[in-house]
């Protein structure tokens, strides 16, 4: 929505009881032109009109992240004036040479119409509630997005840290296949020896008989007592195998679980570092564009001085364009006396023309007769050419024939002597 400049009335300071005041002010005064607004909201600049007529509002338009029209601009509107750090403008229709109309605007603007602020109280009220809300949410937001920081790390720590307990478990397990093959290495020793006291007894029987006698009871039950003995050996061993089977297979799972876990967590490392990455541009981001808005912000203060020096100029040129308005004033006697003075002459004028117009009627007729007589002497003239023409064609040939007669002459005196 494009609407005309006006005159810069004031200039001030936002805030709540700022344009409570303004409003109040401004509808005591049956204020015709607009009030304009301008803020930065978090890092986006906004800016608000609202065309007044009798102090009321009757157009509105807001531009910001989205511009917004009508009633839902005036809500608009007045939360960027509530705000302290806003910069509030009244500018008026009403002076000298001022031909703006209002009307025309509604009728060239009926999507920004609006019945009137109401109670603007009210509308204020609503307006710094839905500030506050918007505040408490972007702060609300702002938290949730902490926590969830917070809790990425607290998931690293806590990852860290089971890392940390499945490479003590490795180590155990690295522990228990050591105790497994001590105790194959034990077994094989008890499978030696049960050998080497088999070959014994071998060796034995090839001795006496008598001692062979004697003695094999004795080995006999030595053999039943080794055998029992290996027997629990190898039934003890056998569990033990079992038992250290079963670990194997346990630390196998544990080892599997680990490396999935492992791979997990480096699936989880590499996500948290793109979105460490990610924080890291969108930090950059947002410090180039709170660059850019500062260097905005330069540029509109410097715009907004360049305006306020042109409407200063304009203001000078007005009270110039009074004066001269005055001037002429003075002057309308004069030039009433030379427009009767230039009426008299123009009168004489045209006395003047009707007689130049017989005049040159009277001449036109003469120039007809003159052309006519012209024409005439033309064809005496073209007739006394042809006379011409044929003397001299009747003079060639009375030559000829006093040249024919001499010659004849000639002849006729010669043939004579």
């Amino acid at each position: 929505m494009e609407v005309p400049p006006g005159r810069v009335e004031q200039i001030s300071d936002g805030g709540p009881e700022a344009i409570r005041a303004l409003l109040a002010e401004l509808r005591a005064m049956k204020f015709n032109g607009l009030l304009k607004t301008s803020v930065v909201r978090g890092e986006t600049p906004a800016e608000g009109v609202l065309v007044l007529r009798g102090g009321d509002g009757v157009l509105a338009e807001h531009r910001s992240e989205v511009e917004v029209t009508g009633a839902d601009a005036v809500l608009e509107i007045l939360k960027d004036a509530a705000s302290e750090k806003s910069k509030l403008e009244v500018r008026t229709y009403d002076y000298g040479h001022s031909r703006i109309s209002i009307d025309q605007l509604q009728r060239s603007y009926p999507e920004a119409s609006v019945p009137g602020l109401g109670d603007a109280d009210e509308v204020l009220s609503q307006a710094i509630a839905r500030e506050a809300a918007e505040r408490e949410a972007y702060l609300q937001d702002l938290r949730n997005r902490e926590d969830a920081e917070r809790g990425l790390i607290d998931d690293e720590e806590s990852l860290r840290h089971r890392i940390r307990e499945l490479e003590r478990e490795a180590r155990q397990s690295g522990a228990r296949e050591k105790e497994l093959e001590s105790l194959r290495s034990e077994l094989e020793a008890v499978k030696q020896a049960s050998g080497l006291l088999m070959r014994r007894l071998e060796e034995r029987r090839g001795a006496a008989d008598v001692e062979l006698q004697s003695q094999r009871k004795i080995l006999t039950l030595e053999m039943e007592k080794a055998r029992a003995e290996l027997e629990v050996q190898r039934r003890s061993l056998a569990e033990r195998i079992g038992k250290m089977a079963a670990r194997e297979r346990e630390v196998a799972d544990r080892a599997a679980s680990i490396d999935d876990r492992e791979a997990a967590l480096t699936g989880r490392q590499e996500s948290l570092e793109r979105e460490r990455e990610q924080m890291r541009e969108l930090y950059t981001t947002l410090q180039q564009e709170a660059q850019k808005i500062s260097e905005a912000r330069a540029a509109f203060d410097a715009r907004l001085g360049e305006a306020e020096a042109r409407e200063r100029e304009l203001i000078r040129r007005e009270q110039a364009l009074v004066g001269l308005e005055e001037r002429v004033r003075g002057q309308e006697p004069l030039l009433s006396e030379r427009q009767k003075a230039l009426a008299d002459r123009e009168r004489n004028a045209t006395t003047r023309l009707k007689d130049l117009d017989r005049r040159e009627a009277k001449l036109a007729s003469e120039t007809a007769a003159l052309a006519k007589r012209q024409e005439a002497v033309v064809a005496e003239a073209a007739t006394l050419a042809e006379r011409r023409d044929e003397l001299v064609r009747a003079t060639q040939r009375m030559e000829k024939i006093a040249k024919d007669l001499a010659g004849k002459d000639r002849k006729f005196a010669a043939e004579q002597q």
